[in-house]
């Protein structure tokens, strides 16, 4: 199961039992206090894993939005498409703009959870052309 939430301006992923962020924080945010360890600085991807230190449930802090119950190929590549969809690759933050067009759902949510299939189900030239209109100045 694949879960994709908000936090502190980053993607938050939970896949396989681990937790990842994607892009730079967009404020300063204690990690801890949703019982994961501060991420290390961002290097060369913007993808990061943030160690589970103690039981507490991150989603009781985080929004989650989207859940993906079947996940067929390896957890990186989903890590990488997200990546690929969401970061400016200038300043390595999520953008807000695809962002709010992907989490704009007008249905009632089950669960508090939207499925997340079609975010990886759509071909990339279909995300190429949402990032250029989307990011367009």
């Amino acid at each position: 199961m694949l879960k994709i939430g908000r936090c502190a301006g980053t993607l938050l992923v939970e896949i396989e039992d681990k937790f990842y962020i994607i892009g730079e924080t967009k404020e300063p945010f204690d990690f801890t206090s949703m019982g994961l360890s501060n991420p290390q600085a961002l290097g060369e991807s913007p993808i990061r894993l943030l160690e589970q230190i103690d039981t507490t449930n991150p989603w009781e802090t985080a929004s989650c939005h989207f859940i993906l119950h079947q996940t067929d190929q390896p957890f990186q590549e989903y890590l990488d498409r997200l990546s690929e969809i969401f970061i400016i690759r200038r300043n390595s933050m999520i953008s807000e703009r695809i962002w709010e067009l992907v989490a704009r759902i007008e249905e009632p949510i089950p669960e508090d959870f939207w499925p997340a299939g079609w975010l990886f189900d759509s071909p990339e030239m279909v995300w190429d052309i949402v990032r250029d209109t989307m990011l367009r100045c």
